[in-house]
């Protein structure tokens, strides 16, 4: 389309064309091709409205040569805000500045602005302003922030500064929640009412996250460290960044968003307080990461797998019942991911010392984790048991559950197990930690060798670790002998032995 008289034609980052009459405030766009760095084709140049407002316009345009009479071109890459950014400078520029400035036009405006080096008059005071904005206002300031064609941009910095942080001040003011409570006739609480109140304040504190799930994986970042900056509570800042994983995750994102959305959650959590982190917001986030099609690096998986195991005192056994990647074979994984349980366990001792309590919890939910995958046939001998000595004996109380997982094992795997291997599985059990009626049953089942047989059997085991130099291993089979052989014995041989 050719230049008419008395007209300026821009080309904005390759999106669309517009021609300004350089004296009514007329314009027109049309589609147009693919984007050009910063470029003048100038050809005849006269005082334009554009020009008088803007001093980079007006250097750029004094450096051309004519060639043909009455037209004059630009092109512009990068333009802040894009087609709409522009269209606002212009209706800037053709009404004198007489133009309303709002929160909805002022970020994009602000920017577009101070890239062609125009000045507003009060800019300031615009600026100082934010902090006045309403919620939603700001909200609207922060998704023009988030434009690429924005974020990009220099000029954004400042202005992205003061809204994000209008918004976390607006986060951090006290959130006032009913206080009424119905009483019994003695003056208590009732648990109803307590419960609805937890509720209430549970829901107020959260009021904020649906409105900033939208921001993009690096704006996110920011924001989340200004809320650490700025002393926001790390229990609140741990349930966004798990509320934002699991509403953007598997969405409309490409596979590389995902895993930056996955592997920026990972990172935030190393800045949060570790007691902020709940074991249940930590399994959630390896419910994601692990049915995404989007992998993320082994690096940052190892840290969410750490973090889970340090907390695993607080795990239930639903959240522990996690099926396998989706990347290994159908035909040759287990029902459930035992390799995975196992690695949250070793994080779990990986500290060393533990208290008695937090052990005996672990322990207690691991046995049952046992029983559970027991009746699996992929399970192998080997993989099982590792499962049964993984932890140590001395935070069980019981060993009832581990006789019914081992019970339930040999049950279901009569071809795996053999005499060296259903001795080496039984040798796994204390006896001595068996209630009565556990040992009454184990004293009939057929299913596990006589005492007198794993006694044996352990005895020959523990000299072929003494011949072998395994003196640990020596006295590790030597206590348990001692354990057994203080048990009653079988009243009858096992047949298939």
């Amino acid at each position: 389309m050719e230049a008419r008289h008395e007209e300026l034609q821009v080309d904005v980052n390759g999106d669309e064309v517009f021609i300004l009459d350089k004296v009514t405030s007329t314009t027109v766009s049309y589609c147009s091709v693919s984007p050009v760095s910063l470029l003048i084709i100038c050809l005849s140049y006269s005082q334009s409205i554009m020009e008088s407002f803007s001093p980079k316009l007006s250097r750029l345009f004094s450096n051309t040569t004519r060639q043909k009479p009455n037209q004059l071109k630009v092109i512009f890459d990068e333009f802040p805000g894009g087609a709409e950014g522009f269209e606002l400078v212009t209706r800037f520029c053709y009404r004198n500045g007489k133009f309303p400035i709002t929160p909805s036009n002022f970020v994009i405006l602000h920017c577009a602005t101070q890239f062609l080096e125009i000045d507003i008059d009060g800019s300031e005071k615009y600026v100082e302003e934010i902090s006045y904005w309403t919620w939603s206002e700001l909200v609207s300031g922060l998704k023009q922030c988030q434009l690429d064609s924005v974020s990009n941009s220099r000029f954004s910095s400042f202005i992205l500064r003061k809204v994000m942080e209008s918004i976390v001040a607006r986060i951090l003011l006290p959130v006032v929640t009913s206080s009424s409570t119905s009483s019994s006739s003695d003056g208590s609480t009732s648990s109803s009412s307590t419960a609805t109140s937890f509720r209430s304040y549970y829901s107020s504190r959260n009021w904020w996250f649906e409105d900033l799930v939208f921001l993009k994986p690096d704006l996110f970042v920011k924001l989340v460290r200004l809320m650490v900056a700025e002393k926001l509570d790390h229990w609140v800042i741990f349930r966004f960044v798990v509320f934002h994983l699991k509403s953007n995750v598997g969405s409309t994102s490409t596979p590389n968003v995902d895993v930056k959305n996955m592997e920026t959650a990972v990172d935030m959590f190393s800045m949060l307080d570790r007691s902020a982190l709940s074991c249940k917001g930590l399994f959630d986030v390896l419910r994601v990461v692990s049915r995404s099609r989007a992998k993320i690096r082994s690096c940052q998986r190892v840290k969410l797998e750490i973090l889970i195991g340090l907390r695993l005192d607080g795990a239930t056994l639903d959240r522990l019942m996690l099926v396998p990647h989706r990347g290994r074979k159908r035909n040759k994984r287990h029902v459930y991911d035992v390799d995975l349980a196992m690695r949250l366990v070793k994080a779990f001792l990986i500290e060393g010392w533990v208290s008695p309590t937090r052990l005996k919890k672990v322990v207690n939910l691991f046995d049952n984790y046992i029983r559970e995958v027991a009746p699996d046939i992929r399970l192998k001998t080997n993989k099982f048991l590792a499962l049964l000595t993984i932890l140590p004996d001395s935070g069980r109380e019981s060993s009832d559950v581990l006789y019914q997982a081992i019970d339930m094992y040999l049950e279901g795997h009569v071809e795996l197990c053999g005499k060296d291997e259903r001795m080496r599985i039984c040798s796994a059990l204390n006896r001595g930690k068996l209630s009565g009626e556990a040992l009454r049953q184990l004293a009939h089942n057929p299913r596990f060798p006589s005492m007198a047989a794993v006694n044996a059997f352990m005895a020959q085991q523990s000299k072929l670790s003494c011949s072998n130099g395994m003196s640990r291993s020596c006295y590790y089979n030597r206590s348990k002998s001692t354990t057994f052989e203080a048990m009653a014995t079988k009243k009858a041989e096992d047949k298939s032995i």
